[in-house]
């Protein structure tokens, strides 16, 4: 495998100053991490063929995309890259376009007219489809459990270890707000509760968290039925059993309910960044795949 190592003094500044620039931007880590890394590659590329960025052509830019269509693939036997990786590919170099016209005052516009690969609609729970998840669990001490799970995952928007890393006391009862103290990145961040979602929770407390908890000592907010923490392979199954009841036949999980309750907050008019904030997004790059759906 030939080294990508940029030997061009301009270019290797072009790398590092865009990756400073993005970062100035608030693009998320992985973003600053990886979208340099692959403009390297596309430097490297004109390299090797002696282009330069001056002179560089729409029927070039078209020429490396389909390099990388056929160029080995360095973690897997087979060659090529899969299409949601040429995807990333194609991003990079659209931002680096923009990068270059407002940071060199170069057009390079047809980096925008790279042929993408087609990507699939967001598939998402319908509102009528979250009502009958609520409506299945019952009244039971596990179903008054089963509702705090879709309280959590879908009313808040959590991620999967998000919940169940929650103990007693980051349900702030005085506010109405979920403290999550162990978010993606190892953030913080605190998460409003609506009204059915702050219900929900205080019955589970009252009426089945005890029975559940038999004599354990137990911290944990979500417990199974065995008086510990739940762990997120139960919590999967369990959605698995609830999806079952309602009879719905979309591949239910807990991150299809985080991207549904962002889908419908979209869709009540709450601006992408109040839902980034919601989601504990660190750009909106990550919560612009919800403007993408499919009911």
């Amino acid at each position: 495998m030939r080294s990508l190592e940029l030997k061009n003094p301009y270019h290797i500044s072009l790398v590092i100053d865009f990756g400073k620039w993005l970062k100035t931007l608030g693009y998320a880590k992985g973003s600053q991490y990886n979208l340099p890394s692959h403009l390297q590659e596309f430097l490297n590329w004109l390299e090797v063929n002696e282009v330069t960025l001056e002179s560089l052509t729409t029927q070039q830019i078209k020429s490396y995309y389909e390099h990388l269509k056929r160029r080995k693939n360095r973690r897997k036997a087979y060659s090529g890259l899969r299409v949601n990786y040429l995807q990333k590919h194609v991003n990079a170099l659209e931002t680096f376009g923009r990068y270059l016209k407002l940071k060199h005052g170069l057009e390079k516009d047809f980096f925008l007219h790279l042929k993408r690969p087609e990507r699939k609609e967001l598939e998402v729970l319908t509102k009528d489809e979250i009502n009958r998840l609520y409506a299945v669990c019952g009244d039971s001490i596990t179903g008054l459990r089963d509702r705090v799970l879709l309280a959590l995952y879908y009313g808040c928007g959590l991620r999967k270890n998000e919940g169940v890393k929650l103990n007693i006391q980051d349900i702030l009862h005085h506010s109405n707000l979920v403290y999550v103290r162990y978010g993606k990145g190892f953030k913080e961040r605190k998460v409003p509760m609506s009204v059915g979602v702050v219900e929900h929770i205080e019955s589970y407390l009252k009426e089945s968290r005890p029975y559940l908890l038999k004599n354990n000592e137990e911290n944990a907010l979500i417990l199974s039925k065995y008086g510990v923490r739940m762990s997120a392979v139960s919590v999967y199954g369990r959605i698995q059993e609830l999806k079952k009841r309602a009879e719905i036949h979309k591949p239910v999980g807990v991150h299809l309910l985080r991207h549904s309750i962002a889908t419908h907050l979209l869709q009540s008019g709450m601006s992408l960044e109040q839902i980034a904030l919601f989601l504990g997004h660190s750009s909106l790059e990550s919560t612009q795949v919800y403007t993408r759906i499919k009911l």
